[in-house]
């Protein structure tokens, strides 16, 4: 009987666990077989600031003698380009821009095409992405948070004192890579290009065989304070 308590109390602990993490607007990262954290980096290399818009640089760099796979281009649910855009939980002066994975939303979408490209970054070398943001600025899907609603409000970006960037990555494993370099099936109009992918995507060989893409994803990240200027890298 007591063997059976302390496994039903287990249970109850994990539920609430899993539970919490839905709640932080699926901000929980999947810890991998492998440690690329350690060698690539994100920085912020100008911010261009106009009435209507700001123009963000964001740098990505490997300085190890490894390739490594960093997510870019990213397609929000309706299908509009950009990076994914939200504001800190209870510090609307945070603003995060994100190109990740996100687990799958709780509540029913009609339309979802979310996706971004797996781009191989070699040794030493760098990728810059432009971004920009357009005013009046939205919070947008993904991240998919509680529900639908409220996602549906604007971000008065003349508060905004911090910006945040996380970049997912991905190891040069040799399952990632065969799903890096997939063609796309002529047939289908309307599947992905090459290396456009979700997270769903079940890896078929190499460490992380039979599992989803997500779950290799390891994400780096950066602060920006827009008063003085200076950067600070994010702890995981």
């Amino acid at each position: 009987m007591l063997y059976r308590n302390i496994f039903v109390i287990g249970m109850l602990l994990f539920m609430t666990t899993l539970r919490s993490a839905e709640c932080r607007n699926d901000l929980v990262v999947v810890e991998s077989e492998t440690n690329v954290v350690k060698n690539v980096e994100v920085s912020i290399r100008s911010i261009n600031k106009y009435s209507d818009r700001w123009e963000i640089e964001i740098e990505t760099h490997n300085k190890s003698q490894d390739a490594v796979y960093i997510l870019t281009d990213p397609k929000k649910a309706s299908g509009e380009s950009g990076p994914y855009i939200d504001v800190t939980e209870n510090n609307s002066t945070t603003l995060t821009l994100s190109t990740r994975f996100y687990e799958g939303p709780s509540y029913f979408l009609y339309v979802n095409v979310t996706s971004v490209k797996l781009l191989r970054l070699e040794p030493y070398s760098s990728h810059v992405e432009k971004n920009t943001l357009q005013f009046p600025l939205e919070l947008t899907v993904p991240p998919y948070g509680k529900s639908l609603g409220e996602r549906k409000r604007k971000i008065d970006y003349t508060k905004i004192k911090t910006i945040e960037i996380f970049i997912g990555i991905l190891p040069d494993d040799e399952g990632i890579k065969e799903i890096a370099q997939r063609k796309p099936l002529k047939q289908f109009s309307n599947t992905f290009s090459e290396g456009e992918v979700n997270g769903v995507e079940i890896v078929t060989k190499g460490s992380f065989k039979s599992k989803a893409l997500i779950n290799a994803q390891e994400i780096i990240s950066t602060s920006y304070k827009l008063e003085d200027n200076t950067e600070t890298k994010l702890e995981r």
